[in-house]
C-alpha cells in the first residue's frame, strides 16, 4: 500500500505531496526533473546491464533529492467571537509548520457570522409556526401584506439582516403575531 505525505521543501519553500510505501521508501518519480535520474531509479544508465555502475560516470543525469521535511501541523485553534484563524505556514532551515494567524474578522465576515442565511422562501416561511403562519396571511396590515407579496416572488437566498425581512418581522411582531422573543428567535443565528 502507498501512502501519502505532505513534505516541505525548505530551500524553495513549497509543499509537495510524496508517496511512500510501507517500508519507508519514497517515491520520488513525481519530483525528478526531465532527462534525469535519482540513485535508485531502476531506468538510470547506471542501473543497467553492461553499463557503468557509476552515478559519477554520467554527468548531469545523477538528480539528488531535496532537504525535506515532514510538514508539522497544529490543529486550528478554537473559534474566538469576532475572529478569524487562517492558515499560514512557517519555515526555518529545518522545519515546516502549518500554523494560524489569528486576525479581526472584516465587516462583511462579521455579518455572515450573525445573519441567519435561509437557501429559498419555504426555508424561511419554515420558521413560522401554523398559527403564526396563519396570522400572518389573515393580517390586513399593509407592510405584512408587502411583505407576503414580496416573499411570493423572492428569488434566492433570504438573510435575517435584509431591511425588508426586519421590517416585515417588526411589523409581524407590532400586530401581536410574534412576541419579541420569538421574533428575536427567528431573526437569529441558529
Amino acid at each position: 500500500m502507498t501512502t501519502f505525505y505532505n513534505y516541505g521543501l525548505p530551500e524553495t519553500r513549497q509543499i509537495v505531496t510524496l508517496h511512500r510505501s510501507e517500508d519507508g521508501v519514497f517515491d520520488w518519480s513525481s519530483m525528478v526533473p526531465r532527462g534525469q535520474f535519482f540513485i535508485g531509479d531502476e531506468t538510470a544508465p547506471w542501473n543497467q546491464p553492461d553499463q557503468s555502475s557509476d552515478p559519477a560516470d554520467y554527468p548531469g543525469l545523477l538528480w539528488t533529492p531535496p532537504l525535506i521535511v515532514e510538514l508539522t501541523k497544529i490543529p486550528q485553534p478554537d473559534p474566538i467571537p469576532g475572529k478569524i484563524a487562517e492558515p499560514i505556514i512557517v519555515w526555518t532551515e529545518t522545519s515546516c509548520t502549518r500554523d494560524w494567524e489569528i486576525r479581526d474578522m472584516t465587516p462583511s465576515e462579521l455579518a455572515d457570522t450573525i445573519r441567519e442565511v435561509w437557501p429559498n422562501t419555504q426555508a424561511f416561511l419554515a420558521e413560522f409556526s401554523l398559527a403564526e403562519m396563519a396570522g400572518i396571511g389573515l393580517s390586513t396590515d399593509p407592510t405584512i401584506a408587502a411583505l407576503r407579496l414580496m416573499l411570493s416572488v423572492w428569488a434566492g437566498q433570504i438573510y435575517s439582516d435584509d431591511p425588508r425581512v426586519v421590517t416585515g418581522i417588526d411589523a409581524i411582531e407590532a400586530a401581536g403575531i410574534l412576541t419579541a422573543e420569538r421574533a428575536a428567535q427567528i431573526l437569529t443565528k441558529s
